[in-house]
């Protein structure tokens, strides 16, 4: 079963695809904006240039923002930073709310 869910996620990432699921479905967000907010979330508040943040996500570096703008209308205000000369990162807020996210969904998988 791993080798099938490893192919469902771009293998830089630690949190795999459950993580990128749990964001796609909490948030609505397509599966690449997925990917890149798993890839932001997994720098746990560092900021990821554009071309960097496009390899650890599996997208291609012109689709980066195209992703950020979903991502941005999915979290909470101030969720995402824009770092210039530095690059992205999902702020304190952001980061909480996506700890919450997957919280929540640990809990609801446990009551199943």
């Amino acid at each position: 079963m791993p080798e099938i869910l490893s192919t469902y996620s771009h293998p830089a990432r630690a949190g795999g695809p459950c993580v990128r699921l749990a964001f796609q479905d909490w948030f609505g967000l397509t599966r690449a904006a997925a990917e890149v907010l798993a890839a932001l979330y997994d720098a746990q508040g560092e900021a990821l240039p554009g071309p960097e943040l496009a390899r650890v996500a599996g997208v291609s570096p012109g689709a980066v923002g195209f992703h950020l703008v979903f991502i941005r209308r999915a979290l909470e205000c101030e969720g995402l930073d824009h770092a210039p000369g530095r690059g992205y990162r999902l702020s304190e807020i952001g980061l909480q709310e996506c700890r919450e996210v997957l919280h929540a969904l640990g809990e609801e998988l446990r009551r199943a």
